[in-house]
């Protein structure tokens, strides 16, 4: 999840990206999939999702770095 908010914001930083963008682009349409993956990532410090229900997500610095660290 951390991966496609980091592609979708195009190389900015503090942008917020539609969680029905991310999950085109992660092509899952599973809720439950995606509401476990949110909720994961939000609780390790990496993304703040935004609205109830959730509608967006913001990649912080942490998570950034995960991808990065990764890449």
């Amino acid at each position: 999840m951390c991966k496609a908010v980091y592609d979708l914001m195009e190389a900015k930083h503090s942008v917020w990206v539609s969680l029905a963008v991310v999950s085109k682009h992660l092509k899952v349409t599973d809720a439950e999939m995606l509401e476990g993956a949110m909720s994961h990532a939000a609780q390790r410090g990496w993304l703040m999702v935004g609205g109830r229900p959730a509608h967006s997500l913001m990649l912080i610095a942490a998570g950034e770095l995960a991808v990065l660290a990764k890449k």
